[in-house]
């Protein structure tokens, strides 16, 4: 019995190392291309790619506009690379004449790294997603959001999100209110599988996530709640991409880059 109680001991502090390994290893800044070991000077924006015939929510096509300060028709191929730019955005708007850093990180799934990448330079992050395909894109937001939010680099910096609902444009585009409750819905669930998840004792592993469904603010096996996550919190709103319409994204830099 005592033999036991010591292996199981034992087990429950490799555990605790390996997840402490991979943390600390996924929370050390890397130097960027131009860029500065642990500078938190950049915009970044995220989303899931399209499948299939079904295009992505216009994460690409937002880097595009503030880029260009025009906008272009709608982007259907997903982005399988990082747009990355240093350049003022709509000073009329923003309130802000220097030029601020830009990434757009790819949604594809296998190119995830690069977003891990990312994060380490991130002052501020725009999810978009798709306001008239909230049914079969939400579970794979969802899915980006928990990765955010469990992301040390997130929490340890307090990195506030935006999640904007694009193509307000287009009837079917629901409100912000059902964009939060669908997401907050399948965020549960998400966190619910993922504690089902058995672990890897890989610490090397980047792949490596918070697997124990445990969202920042919240206690083991606590129903997800977005009103419970601590400062800052993820904030909600919508526009159009394709009408230039994106103010809230305007305020986000005005408030964050001043």
């Amino acid at each position: 019995m005592g033999a036991t109680v010591w292996l199981l001991t034992l087990l429950a502090g490799l555990v605790a190392l390996a997840v402490y390994l991979v943390r600390a290893r996924r929370g050390r800044s890397e130097v960027p291309a131009g860029g500065v070991r642990g500078t938190r000077d950049s915009l970044v924006i995220l989303g899931i790619s399209g499948e299939g015939d079904e295009p992505g929510p216009g994460k690409t096509a937002l880097y595009w506009l503030l880029r260009t300060g025009t906008s272009r028709k709608r982007l259907l191929v997903s982005s399988m690379k990082s747009n990355e730019g240093r350049f003022p955005i709509s000073p009329t708007d923003t309130g802000l004449d220097q030029p601020i850093s830009v990434i757009d990180s790819p949604g594809h799934p296998r190119l995830r790294g690069l977003v891990t990448q990312s994060l380490t330079r991130a002052k501020a992050i725009v999810v978009v997603v798709d306001g008239t395909r909230l049914p079969s894109q939400a579970r794979r937001s969802a899915e980006l959001l928990y990765e955010l939010l469990v992301e040390p680099a997130i929490q340890d910096a307090g990195t506030p999100i935006l999640v904007f609902s694009n193509k307000s444009d287009i009837s079917t585009s629901v409100s912000t209110d059902i964009v939060r409750i669908r997401l907050q819905m399948e965020l549960d669930q998400v966190r619910i599988l993922r504690a089902k998840r058995p672990m890897t004792m890989d610490p090397l592993d980047p792949s490596v996530q918070d697997l124990s469904g445990v969202l920042p603010g919240h206690s083991p096996n606590e129903k997800f709640s977005f009103d419970k996550l601590p400062y800052p919190p993820v904030m909600f709103d919508r526009g159009s991409v394709f009408d230039g319409q994106i103010q809230p994204i305007f305020q986000l830099i005005a408030h964050t880059f001043a």
